[in-house]
């Protein structure tokens, strides 16, 4: 495995976080067979208040107290298994809030193998579902479930699968954060932009947690956080990138970073894609109106970047981009 020369590397870092080439004429917005599958739900004045006076507050007083508690267990929580499990709690706290249920399909794809009491146990046919439809239980449904995944969310420790893998995930909603700590079930690190540290406490639990911040106006300056990105991935840590780089502000796909897919050949990691559909329109940028409805969290097959380098960056970038639209535009049930 070639080692990260930090003197070569930014010129391809750089690269990697400006949108990849691609036509928008080669493939047709993501959204459209969604609208038109979907009927309009009205949520009217009453939908308002809720959000505004009751919804969005006890978020921010969940964000407060737990990630207060977060960041004071930062000081002694050196592998963030800690901090993981309270921000688990915290997104558990909110979906139950939200009242929003979630139906996960393609769970098999989530993960090879388990560690289970300091043992790698296959999980076989037997032990594992496609389909997860599981309204509103959130964590406590995947502590019952622990023919599962055994052990991942009492343990809290990550699952190890057969080799590191990246998952690549839609971005259309604050709320999409939520989502995978309750329905990933093991710990992860996440991609984030360094604007997020503005933000207090999520951007507190961000810095003390082990999260990866990636600087998109001055991608030189994110070597360090790369190569520590580098280091999880190859000791096994699983990590979700949002490869657009941002929320969507019309609810399609964007353009994606091919930065991230770097970092995934650099680690010969398989890329999972994942599509989280309905958060759009559960709460999209730049309002607090939280439209509660029921939501998808889909995952695809595993995207091997064996053998392949960073010249092949663009061509893994589109290959995930299709994957990932595939799964979005699927029917809902």
């Amino acid at each position: 495995m070639n080692k990260i020369a930090t003197t070569a590397e930014p010129d391809k870092i750089e690269a990697g976080l400006r949108p990849t080439g691609q036509t928008g004429a080669s493939v047709p917005p993501w959204s459209e067979e969604q609208l038109a599958a979907q009927p309009k739900v009205h949520h009217g004045w009453l939908s308002r208040l809720r959000s505004y006076f009751i919804l969005a507050p006890l978020i921010w007083v969940y964000t407060i107290i737990l990630g207060t508690i977060s960041l004071l267990c930062s000081l002694f929580d050196r592998n963030g298994r800690i901090q993981h499990n309270l921000a688990r709690f915290w997104s558990w706290l909110i979906m139950r809030t939200i009242l929003s249920p979630v139906k996960v399909t393609g769970t098999n794809n989530l993960v090879a193998t388990a560690t289970h009491a300091g043992t790698d146990a296959p999980v076989g046919p037997a032990e594992r579902t496609g389909v997860l439809d599981n309204p509103g239980a959130g964590l406590t449904g995947w502590r019952s479930s622990a023919a599962v995944f055994p052990g991942t969310v009492a343990a809290g420790s990550p699952l190890k699968a057969s080799k590191p893998r990246v998952y690549a995930v839609t971005h259309a909603s604050a709320l999409d954060i939520p989502i995978l700590y309750v329905y990933l079930p093991f710990q992860f690190r996440i991609i984030f932009k360094s604007e997020l540290l503005s933000y207090p406490f999520v951007g507190w639990h961000l810095k003390r947690s082990g999260q990866v911040c990636i600087n998109q106006q001055n991608p030189a300056a994110s070597i360090g956080s790369v190569k520590s990105a580098l280091r999880s991935l190859r000791s096994g840590m699983p990590l979700v990138i949002f490869p657009e780089g941002g929320r969507t502000r019309d609810g399609e796909l964007q353009p994606f970073l091919p930065g991230a897919f770097f970092l995934a050949i650099k680690a010969q990691a398989d890329i999972v894609p994942v599509a989280l559909v309905g958060t759009f329109d559960l709460l999209p940028m730049n309002t607090y109106h939280i439209k509660c409805q029921p939501l998808e969290m889909r995952v695809g097959e595993a995207i091997s970047t064996a053998g392949l380098t960073s010249q092949d960056t663009d061509k893994v970038s589109a290959q995930v981009k299709a994957a990932v639209e595939s799964l979005y535009s699927a029917p809902r049930a």
